[in-house]
């Protein structure tokens, strides 16, 4: 939309809407000159707003933090296709809107973490922020959010290491689309926590479900729509504090909690299937 065009198109359509109220004022004796005048005061009150709206329309809207929500990583250190089209959907909006990129996770409870060739755990932002700085991102357009190891954490974890602390109030929250419905109500309802001394302003782009066979991703939709479900109805949707949240994530959360134990596979139970979206 070119909105200096729309504008003044619209200023000609005023003009002559405003000329043809001041002649019906004149040649009727029947309208009150008053509302003529009312009217014209209607008609310059509508062409300063659209002028108004001209100008934030030409100057898109300053994002403080692009977040891209954690999706795995491969046992050689790459992220897979599906959050390699998160990372690109990020690296398509222009450097001059975004400050920074954030990406998250430490890993999952469903795989162990891959190690590198020295033994060191890789760690799933860090592979993230890697594919970013090769594919031409300034490092110091980066931060990364390393201990979450899940959507609830990617939010938590962003919120309380960073964006609280930097004030990054206007947040573009970027995820692939079988992962959006629950990553949008985690997040939506995270940054509206108190206590809060201006509301965050957080935005959504989907990415393109890419390099899943498709049983893969019926199944993995599936347990998104049972998990969205079950926070929902659960007590994580009756938080309304982040002192809440912080008990809630730290005593009852089975991937956060003191007594989680490595030595039991957590990913019992999850599809085969499911898994390799993870």
């Amino acid at each position: 939309i070119n909105a200096e065009y729309g504008t003044s198109k619209l200023s000609r359509i005023l003009s002559c809407a405003r000329a043809g109220a001041m002649s019906m004022a004149l040649s009727s004796r029947s309208l009150p000159f008053l509302y003529a005048i009312v009217c014209l005061m209607l008609l310059g009150t509508a062409l300063f707003a659209a002028r108004t709206l001209s100008t934030r329309l030409a100057h898109p809207q300053h994002i403080d933090a692009v977040i891209v929500c954690g999706g795995g990583v491969k046992a050689d250190g790459q992220v897979p296709e599906w959050v390699k089209q998160r990372l690109d959907t990020a690296m398509r909006i222009p450097a001059s809107v975004r400050s920074v990129i954030l990406t998250t996770s430490f890993g999952t409870p469903h795989r162990p973490s891959p190690t590198n060739r020295n033994g060191y755990t890789i760690i799933e932002s860090r592979a993230a922020a890697n594919y970013l700085i090769h594919n031409g991102v300034n490092s110091s357009h980066i931060v990364c959010e390393d201990v979450s190891l899940d959507t609830i954490g990617n939010a938590f974890f962003a919120r309380v290491m960073h964006t609280d602390v930097r004030e990054w109030k206007r947040l573009h929250i970027i995820t692939s689309s079988f992962h959006m419905p629950r990553a949008r109500f985690i997040f939506e309802k995270v940054f509206s926590l108190r206590p809060l001394d201006r509301p965050y302003r957080l935005t959504f782009e989907t990415a393109d479900d890419v390099g899943l066979q498709k049983d893969q991703l019926v199944a993995r939709r599936e347990r998104e729509a049972q998990s969205l479900h079950a926070l929902e109805n659960g007590p994580f949707n009756r938080l309304e504090t982040m002192e809440e949240l912080h008990k809630f994530v730290n005593h009852d959360h089975a991937a956060y909690r003191a007594l989680r134990t490595f030595d039991v596979d957590d990913s019992r139970g999850v599809d085969e299937k499911v898994k390799a979206s993870y």
